[in-house]
């Protein structure tokens, strides 16, 4: 039987505004291959899955009694606890004790754990293994997606060579290797002044790949600003497929003319953007597995320092403007991910990170 999956589904049955901010977690306890136990967080600020499967234990599977019998599980069978999410330690503001040291007193023959919880790195499956307990972590991406509950965030970028995505002043040649298919008409923003088209920093090949992408994920994350500045039409009329759903951030008014509204059949859906976490999530309920971003530099700073992102595409173009404006506003820690891929796409350069998950 897969008892990791039945954590799984136990989790997958909360609702996650009920937790939010913490993840959805599951556990399960086996004994001779039978389920004895299980319990899931049920409320933030309320006991945590482990907890609240030990408090369910039977009787003659105590915690007291198991702490002080290690002959009870013995030859008759293993004991054995599957958790969706590596186990929590105490650390300041937390509002529950640590669960790692209740499955320290419980002292089970083997912990699988679905997947490492970032605030912990695998310190807390480390300090299992310190006491003797066999720890499996099957970096189960289903788990992951409990934990974090929101979409794999893909962070699209293209930029100059040395960093910039918009010119300021603007060049006289504006990069005239892709001569623009998409002429449009500038917005006005709520002040009545007029905004400028797109400027394409990166080659026609290099945007055919965007237009791929766009057709593979299930929605796009765009800003207010993007939108009034560029009048883009996000979707992915250079390749075959389908446009994918567009979610705005932002609380600055749209016009009813704007392309994004051009689309027949594309949902295009407004969030304010004051907790991005939240957003995600909603986000992640509508059914969005993957997610792209068409934003500035604001919106992807906050997203890296937000450690919302899961692959970072950046279009590395050859050209030097010198001045403009950067592509991320602040410093970001990429520690977290590896280069997966470097390309050369008609002379520009997509260079390719992706988040390494903890393996312990």
């Amino acid at each position: 039987m897969d008892f990791l999956g039945m954590a799984m589904r136990l989790a997958s049955e909360v609702d996650w505004r009920d937790v939010y901010p913490n993840p959805r977690v599951g556990c399960v306890i086996v004994k001779d291959g039978e389920v004895v136990a299980s319990g899931v967080h049920e409320k933030y600020g309320g006991a945590h899955a482990e907890v609240n499967a030990l408090g369910c234990l039977s009787p003659g599977l105590s915690l007291g009694d198991h702490a002080t019998k290690p002959g009870l599980v013995g030859d008759a069978g293993r004991l054995v606890v599957y958790v969706t999410l590596e186990p929590c330690d105490c650390f300041p503001g937390k509002k529950t004790g640590s669960c790692v040291d209740r499955l320290i007193e419980l002292n089970p023959d083997k912990v699988v754990v679905g997947c490492i919880d970032d605030r912990f790195g695998g310190n807390n499956v480390q300090k299992l293994r310190d006491v003797g307990i066999e720890v499996e972590v099957r970096n189960d991406e289903g788990c992951r997606d409990l934990a974090r509950l929101r979409p794999r965030v893909i962070l699209k970028m293209a930029q100059t060579l040395d960093g910039k995505i918009a010119p300021h002043p603007q060049p006289l040649s504006q990069r005239e290797r892709g001569a623009s298919e998409d002429k449009c008409l500038p917005l006005k923003s709520r002040g009545g002044e007029k905004k400028k088209g797109p400027v394409y920093i990166s080659s026609l090949a290099s945007r055919k790949k965007v237009h791929e992408l766009r057709a593979r994920v299930d929605g796009i994350l765009t800003t207010t600003e993007t939108v009034l500045v560029d009048n883009p039409l996000l979707d992915c009329r250079l390749v075959e497929g389908k446009a994918s759903d567009l979610f705005v951030f932002g609380k600055s008014g749209i016009p009813d003319e704007a392309r994004i509204f051009q689309i027949p059949g594309r949902r295009v859906m407004r969030l304010d953007g004051n907790d991005l976490g939240r957003d995600l999530r909603e986000i992640s309920e509508m059914g969005m597995r993957m997610v792209m971003t068409e934003c500035g530099p604001m919106m992807a700073t906050s997203l890296l320092r937000g450690g919302f992102v899961d692959e970072l595409w950046i279009f590395i173009a050859p050209v030097i403007w010198g001045d403009g404006k950067d592509v991320f506003l602040k410093e970001v820690d990429l520690s977290g991910f590896k280069m997966v891929s470097v390309g050369e796409i008609e002379g520009d350069v997509l260079v390719i990170y992706k988040k390494t998950p903890h393996v312990v």
